[in-house]
């Protein structure tokens, strides 16, 4: 606790280790900064927990809502039109795995979530720079767009698939992480998401999408993870 440790330190520079007075105050002002501190970081986890139970909740609807239609219709629901509305390709629609659909779901409910409290945004004058690669470009742009973001699309430098997402020191948090969804739901494995080297600039208000050869292989991050990420620090 970097605040209980300054504080106490200061205080401890103006009180007399003999007057009783004056350590009693110390200590009452010790304690009252370490529970203020306790309860801010109490809050915040609170807060990360109830959005995750709320994506849960809205996906678990979703699976509710599919496992009915196919008890009433006796037909498994035509999970290759759901996936095309995430932003999937038909090819890659066609031959997702179950784990792969299950990743899409997640990662729909986390940024429909999200979405909701873009709404109530007057708009955001962050750009998405992207490289669409083996996904319906379109149908990525449109739902970033959705969110008030511009979008700009980059031709394609390099053969590697999609696997990182770049970000420019004055990049809202709740921005970057809607975009990480929306490329989550269309099937594409983010690998890493972090700051530019120098993200100050023409890049401070950029988030770019695009392809590490480095990182190729590397175990791709899920939509909790993404969720409880805090701000991205170099």
């Amino acid at each position: 606790m970097p605040l209980v440790a300054l504080i106490g330190g200061l205080i401890s520079l103006f009180v007399d280790s003999k007057d009783k007075g004056k350590r009693g105050l110390f200590v009452f002002v010790f304690v009252a900064t370490a529970l203020l501190t306790i309860l801010f970081n109490v809050q915040e986890s609170d807060k990360k927990d109830i959005e995750l139970k709320n994506a849960n909740k809205e996906k678990d609807e979703t699976r509710r809502v599919l496992l009915n239609i196919t008890e009433q219709t006796k037909e498994v629901p035509n999970l290759v039109l759901w996936l095309k509305k995430f932003g999937f390709t038909e090819a890659n629609a066609k031959v997702a795995t179950p784990d792969i659909v299950n990743k899409a779901f997640d990662a729909n409910a986390l940024y429909n979530q999200y979405l909701k409290q873009f709404s109530q945004r007057l708009g955001s004058d962050v750009t998405v720079e992207y490289f669409p690669k083996d996904v319906d470009g379109e149908k990525v742009f449109t739902a970033i767009r959705n969110a008030g973001l511009k979008v700009v699309e980059k031709r394609p430098v390099r053969d590697e698939a999609t696997n990182s997402i770049w970000v420019g020191d004055e990049v809202p948090t709740d921005d970057w992480k809607l975009v990480s969804f929306v490329l989550l739901r269309a099937g594409v494995n983010l690998v890493s998401i972090r700051p530019f080297r120098d993200g100050t600039g023409s890049k401070a208000k950029l988030i770019q999408v695009g392809a590490d050869a480095s990182l190729i292989g590397q175990v791709p991050l899920t939509s909790s993870q993404i969720a409880t990420m805090p701000s991205l620090s170099r």
